[in-house]
């Protein structure tokens, strides 16, 4: 009995001591990564410390020699200058800058019919009646429904991708078509104001929506490229909405399925991560089990 003891106690010592001794390992190692930290961020002050030093002392020196150029360029045309001048240069200047400013306007006035002619023809870009252009069907959008015997539930079939499905897809449009028949407001710059409209219609090969206003004016528009300048009014009644900050109801739901299952994953693989730290340290006796230790948090 007395040796059966002393073997029990000398395991016990001996597993013990392996415990104190891992333990003690890690506490060591976190306190050489804290004390290396440490010093590198010490390290970067320095460093940051004496460039910044080094830089003052050469943008001092380059901003002295720029000044002493600078001056040496102006005396250096201020001689110049006036070895060139004649006895009638206040005539001479005075059609000098005559010349001068007359170039001015002409390149404001060539500037400014330049503006206008860009400027009419985006207008008639935007009151072209895209209705009138055929639309080109989207080939890979064309889904076709059938039935399925084996299962006994519809589905959709895609040509173009070769695909088969049992939940019918969203056409890639579904955004854009959900506007239809919505009111909104444009913002003209020229006139600095918001006009209030509605949206009539959606040309899927131009990807433009066409917008009627109250006096029977209409233009169509790329709302993507234009969100800055249009404001939707919300479905719930909570007021205006920019464009880019709008969401249709029926969109509102897929997209928060997808939030959904992306925090499903997340927690997923966070359980993962956390699973994969804890390793055997041993069997214990005394509670029939074998213990298992997190290599990250030392708990046991």
């Amino acid at each position: 009995i007395a040796a059966l003891r002393n073997k029990a106690a000398c395991r016990i010592q001996a597993f013990f001591r392996g415990m104190h001794g891992q333990y003690s390992a890690l506490m060591k190692r976190q306190e050489l990564e804290r004390l290396q930290r440490f010093r590198n961020r010490k390290a970067l002050d320095c460093q940051r410390a004496y460039r910044g030093f080094r830089g003052r002392e050469i943008a001092e020196g380059l901003r002295f020699t720029r000044m002493r150029e600078g001056k040496a360029c102006v005396i250096i045309q201020r001689n110049w200058r006036m070895s060139r001048i004649l006895p009638w240069r206040g005539i001479r200047m005075n059609k000098i800058a005559a010349f001068v400013f007359r170039r001015e306007e002409l390149e404001l006035d060539e500037r400014a019919a330049a503006v206008e002619e860009r400027d009419r023809k985006r207008v008639e870009g935007a009151q072209h009646d895209s209705a009138s252009d055929e639309e080109v069907e989207d080939v890979e959008d064309v889904w076709e429904e059938g039935w399925d015997d084996d299962e006994g539930v519809p589905f959709w079939y895609s040509p173009a991708l070769n695909e088969k499905v049992y939940e019918k897809p969203p056409s890639k449009f579904q955004f854009h078509l959900e506007l239809i028949g919505m009111n909104c407001k444009i913002f003209w710059p020229m006139e600095d104001t918001w006009f209030t409209a509605y949206i009539a219609a959606f040309n899927k090969t131009k990807r433009r929506h066409r917008i009627n206003y109250p006096d029977g004016d209409h233009e169509w528009m790329n709302l993507e490229e234009e969100a800055e300048r249009v404001m939707l009014e919300a479905t719930d009644g909570t007021g205006w909405l920019m464009y880019n900050m709008y969401c249709p109801p029926s969109l509102a739901a897929q997209r928060e399925k997808v939030k959904t299952l992306f925090e499903k994953r997340r927690k997923h693989f966070e359980r993962l991560d956390t699973e994969r730290f804890w390793v055997q340290v041993g069997w214990d006796d005394e509670r029939k089990r074998m213990r298992w230790m997190n290599e990250k948090t030392a708990e046991i």
